[in-house]
């Protein structure tokens, strides 16, 4: 099945009981960790899982379904958060962010039949 790449953003940040959490806002997916690069790299599998998921679906003839698992968005608030973390960074002129929040942004493939 031919593919077709969506921007995925995530932000990562550091909680008051010193774990970390990080949250994809495209997915409504969320991993916790002890360090920024445990919850990254967490986070990361489990899009790619997702990802998988979507495609299995898509394959098996579950358009419908697999639509809805990408249209599962983060709250609002995540939103917020994400997007002051960008801004932060621009007034920053540095890309770096508030040591405990950061925010990364990845491209990933998704079946053409859903985009």
């Amino acid at each position: 099945m031919e593919q077709k790449r969506i921007h995925v953003r995530c932000l990562l940040e550091r909680r008051a009981d010193n774990l970390y959490a990080g949250y994809s806002l495209e997915f409504a997916i969320a991993a916790q960790g002890d360090s920024l690069e445990d919850v990254r790299e967490q986070l990361h599998a489990m899009i790619q899982n997702h990802l998988e998921e979507v495609a299995a679906s898509a394959e098996a003839g579950n358009l419908e379904e697999a639509k809805q698992l990408l249209r599962r968005k983060a709250r609002p608030g995540v939103f917020l958060k994400f997007h002051w973390v960008r801004l932060m960074d621009w007034l920053r002129h540095n890309g770096q962010g508030p040591r405990d929040r950061q925010r990364f942004e990845e491209d990933a493939d998704i079946p053409s039949a859903l985009a």
